[in-house]
């Protein structure tokens, strides 16, 4: 390529295009195509290498905890899960329907990642995806709580996402203010754009953390009305209530009395249950897994 073609190629900002077009002149495969094929070629990889562009800062972006998790590497077994669901939810098609996700489950169950999964596949359909944990939202909402333009300026930036993963979904009880300021944003997202929550805790406690009365009715009903949920294996769900029940930090879990461990086929951990558990166990977990 002569200096003058590059030149006015850098003033039209098309430095990607005289770049490939170097590429092409060294590569002596294409020495004996057509014009127009190697134009086409030409094209091909200046789209492509944009839309990579695209995709990197999309995920980038997006902030997940996990910017690497994928579709590809899910172990389906480990979450007792469908490929088939996954791979129909891979599609996007909830997310053209504006349609919610609802990924519950005890610690270590692997629901964050799923979900980083599903994101960084939307980034790469070209999605806009945010990543945040609950308490990092909550804490961003009452920083701006005392400057209605500025809170009102974020809810709308956090409510025009195509996809909101909320992570720790309800891990704590919420106050008046935050309760309020889901309701606007689940308010401005219903219909338009979709939510993946992801949390410890079942759909039927949900009311009750979000403060109960007409307000968490409110925000119930703009969450749960158009969702879909991806529900625990029944074993370790049971397991991860027990350990609730007990207030047992999730951190024990792999220290309590092993020698009781109890291995779910569905689930590749192994959740340890302490003796006076073993009683109620050895009574339901026959019906649990007929159930599977």
């Amino acid at each position: 390529m002569n200096i003058e073609i590059k030149k006015s190629l850098s003033v039209l900002e098309l430095g990607d295009l005289a770049r490939i077009i170097e590429m092409q002149e060294k590569d002596i495969k294409l020495v004996d195509l057509s014009y127009e094929k190697r134009l086409e070629l030409l094209l091909e990889t200046l789209i492509q290498e944009r839309e990579n562009r695209l995709i990197n800062r999309l995920i980038k972006n997006a902030y997940f905890k996990y910017p690497s998790a994928s579709i590809e590497s899910l172990d389906y077994d480990a979450r007792q899960i469908k490929k088939s669901t996954i791979l129909n939810l891979a599609t996007m098609g909830f997310v053209a329907n504006a349609t919610n996700l609802v990924i519950t489950g005890p610690t270590g169950a692997g629901k964050t990642y799923l979900a980083c999964a599903l994101g960084v596949e939307a980034c790469r359909q070209t999605y806009r995806v945010l990543y945040i944990r609950m308490p990092d939202l909550m804490r961003n909402f009452e920083n701006q709580n005392d400057n209605l333009r500025e809170l009102t300026k974020y809810r709308k930036r956090i409510g025009n996402y195509q996809i909101l993963i909320l992570d720790e979904w309800l891990n704590y009880k919420l106050t008046e203010k935050d309760a309020k300021n889901l309701y606007e944003l689940f308010e401005q997202r219903s219909g338009n754009n979709s939510t993946i929550f992801v949390g410890q805790y079942p759909v039927d406690e949900w009311h009750n953390r979000l403060g109960g009365g007409t307000q968490a009715d409110s925000i119930m009903d703009r969450i749960i009305h158009n969702a879909y949920e991806i529900p625990p294996c029944r074993l370790c769900g049971f397991a991860g209530w027990w350990f609730h029940q007990l207030h047992v930090p999730a951190i024990f879990f792999p220290r309590l009395l092993s020698r009781y461990a109890i291995s779910c086929p569905h689930v590749r951990c192994c959740m340890p249950f302490s003796f006076f558990l073993q009683s109620e166990l050895s009574r339901l977990l026959p019906a649990m897994l007929l159930d599977h």
